[in-house]
């Protein structure tokens, strides 16, 4: 907040990757930590004129030919690339004139912020692995906040530590040295020794295979005759999936395998499915919940 009240006609952005975590995390936390209101085109103005801009990722090419004072990227882990914040960088070029006050703490006239978690991702890369130029990497664990959090938010810790000690080290701990493989449920090791198995044709036989996924991720579906790919279909699945899509991987296997007793199978695993997305939304609710104590 120093870089807009104490620099006036300044112009600031806070990024944050989705729209609806944007809307429903961090402009709320913004409200309730400054006491400012974010309008309807999601901005802030001052009383010295300079403005914040609160905007996702789709919109980041708004903004190509807007001059910063400075930039904010909240939850900068949840980008698959550092491509956003050179972007935001880039900008970094307003005409600023600041109050003797900030001149005084000898910060930079204009500056980027990264919020993130500990993780495999490319801030590890540019600061955590390497020193980006001119540049600082503050870090602290969530027990360095213990003093202002509830003691039963704290006692629910040692329970995480307990039962989910991967998730607990990373996210409370800050523990960088957590691979993606402890949070996934293939790791990719057991993935890389399957590449050595042969596959045994004794008979020419059909095989069906179907990768769910949900969230954003790729859907893959293949049909392997004698152990050659003939048909395959790839669906990228919305952040809140449909029984449209489903229907649509249902037809594609139905089309692939005549067997009734198959067809009953996938009825069956559609109700399965259909209980699958209910607690999908839950889920999704849940860990957004938990992302939000640990990063606070």
């Amino acid at each position: 907040m120093l870089y807009s009240e104490q620099i006036p006609d300044n112009l600031g952005i806070i990024f944050r990757k989705e729209y609806e975590d944007l809307r429903d995390s961090t402009v709320k936390d913004f409200e309730k930590y400054t006491g400012l209101k974010v309008d309807s085109h999601r901005e802030v103005r001052l009383p010295n004129n300079s403005q914040i801009l609160f905007r996702h990722i789709e919109e980041l090419n708004n903004i190509q030919n807007v001059n910063l004072g400075w930039f904010a990227i909240e939850q900068g882990d949840e980008l698959e690339t550092d491509n956003e914040f050179f972007m935001l960088f880039g900008r970094l070029r307003r005409q600023v004139m600041p109050s003797g006050y900030f001149r005084d703490l000898g910060l930079p006239e204009r500056s980027g912020f990264v919020i993130c978690n500990a993780g495999e991702h490319w801030i590890k890369n540019l600061w955590k692995q390497s020193k980006l130029e001119d540049s600082e990497l503050f870090e602290a664990t969530t027990w360095d906040n213990a003093d202002v959090l509830p003691k039963d938010f704290l006692d629910g810790l040692r329970i995480l530590e307990k039962n989910k000690n991967e998730i607990y080290r990373q996210y409370v701990m800050n523990d960088w040295s957590v691979s993606p493989d402890q949070l996934i449920l293939i790791p990719t090791s057991l993935l890389e020794s399957l590449k050595e198995l042969d596959l045994l044709k004794l008979k020419t036989k059909k095989i069906i295979s179907c990768d769910p996924a949900i969230g954003g991720d790729e859907c893959v579906v293949q049909v392997f005759d004698t152990g050659n790919i003939i048909e395959q279909k790839i669906d990228m699945f919305n952040k809140n999936p449909n029984q449209e899509s489903f229907q649509e991987i249902l037809i594609f296997l139905f089309e692939n395998s005549r067997h009734p007793h198959f067809w009953n199978r996938l009825l069956q695993l559609q109700e399965k499915y259909d209980k699958l997305l209910k607690h999908c939304d839950y889920l999704e609710d849940e860990n957004e919940k938990l992302n939000h104590q640990f990063s606070s």
